[in-house]
């Protein structure tokens, strides 16, 4: 019983010295706080920016790989004619979807490369992707994918 009073008397008494904050750590507090702040919005608009980044190149790549399929499915006669060829306005998806507007330029080039020019049987394919991205710090920045494959036709 002795030990309770004891107890409920000291926190009678820490209870009437308690006067609170003082405005200087309540300013420290909420400093600390917004400095935090700041650096968490800064890495959520780091991470948003570099998806936003990554889903261009994974488009790019599944255009240019999508194309590659289709020229290593033709006949090699069929394949010299797709040389040099330069195809603008290539949407990411087969469909008109809006979210996805048709922003990237598909190059493609084939050619017999020197080493296998003994070899009328293959072709080199190169598919070129490219996007122009706006960046608000260094202006329009030119990006590509470019995908190579060595094929005989016919999708081999």
């Amino acid at each position: 019983m002795e030990f309770a009073m004891r107890s409920k008397k000291r926190s009678q008494h820490l209870c009437k010295d308690s006067q609170g904050f003082t405005l200087l750590e309540v300013a420290i507090a909420m400093a600390v706080l917004a400095i935090t702040l700041l650096g968490i919005t800064s890495m959520q608009v780091n991470a948003v920016r570099n998806v936003t980044v990554g889903n261009l190149y994974s488009q790019a790549n599944t255009v240019a790989n999508q194309h590659l399929e289709f020229l290593k499915n033709i006949d090699l006669t069929t394949l010299d004619g797709w040389d040099g060829n330069v195809e603008n306005n290539v949407a990411a998806t087969t469909d008109t979807d809006p979210e996805c507007p048709p922003i990237f330029t598909r190059t493609t080039n084939i050619s017999l490369p020197a080493e296998l020019a003994s070899a009328k049987f293959c072709r080199l394919v190169t598919v070129t992707v490219s996007w122009t991205r706006a960046g608000a710090t260094h202006g329009s920045v030119q990006r590509s994918v470019t995908i190579r494959s060595l094929t005989r036709g016919e999708g081999i």
